[in-house]
């Protein structure tokens, strides 16, 4: 599902009830002075059995969960109903290319 210059992921598989989605987004926001960070902002490293990084805690965890959920699911064969994936690429930088204009242009009923 495009916007302008952003790609947001969509998938789907069913058609009937009940319907079940997965939906988080998957951008980071610009990090601002980089000489006011602690450790350097585009590096992950492990810090007393701490991940540090930029989006280590944001919504990066989830949708890989959602992803690993979804696997699991999908192995068993085709669920029950409709099974939905959505991850906006952005929800910060522009209202007009993420989650919401996302969801008012999802098809109702695919």
């Amino acid at each position: 599902m495009r916007f302008g210059e952003i790609e947001n992921l969509y998938a789907r598989i069913g058609t009937n009830s009940p319907n079940l989605c997965f939906a988080g987004h998957t951008e980071v926001v610009p990090p601002g002075d980089i000489a006011a960070w602690s450790w350097p902002p585009f590096e992950a490293s492990l810090e007393d059995g701490v991940l540090i990084g930029r989006g280590s805690v944001d919504m990066k965890s989830a949708v890989a969960a959602f992803i690993c959920a979804a696997a699991r699911v999908l192995a068993g064969g085709r669920p029950p109903g409709r099974f939905r994936c959505l991850s906006p690429a952005t929800k910060r930088a522009s209202p007009k290319m993420g989650p919401g204009r996302s969801w008012r242009r999802w098809p109702r009923r695919a």
